[in-house]
């Protein structure tokens, strides 16, 4: 993936998400191809729906910039 940290699933474990409404994903770069690999796995290994006027990726290195889980 072109020099993006490969974000990886618990798939193989058994991992569930059951009624998911909320997610966070951490990676130390959110390029393109990652955001990619993360939509299409939960859109369609798990058939998740996701919320684009709620999804946001925000980089907590820069001032001022938070990340406020289920608040």
């Amino acid at each position: 993936m072109s020099g993006e940290v490969l974000v990886r699933f618990g798939e193989g474990l058994g991992v569930r998400f059951p009624g998911a409404t909320h997610l966070v994903a951490l990676a130390k770069q959110m390029g393109t191809e990652t955001i990619e690999f993360i939509e299409s796995r939960l859109e369609g290994k798990f058939q998740l729906e996701i919320n684009r006027d709620k999804t946001r990726v925000v980089d907590l290195r820069e001032e001022g910039a938070s990340l406020n889980f289920l608040g």
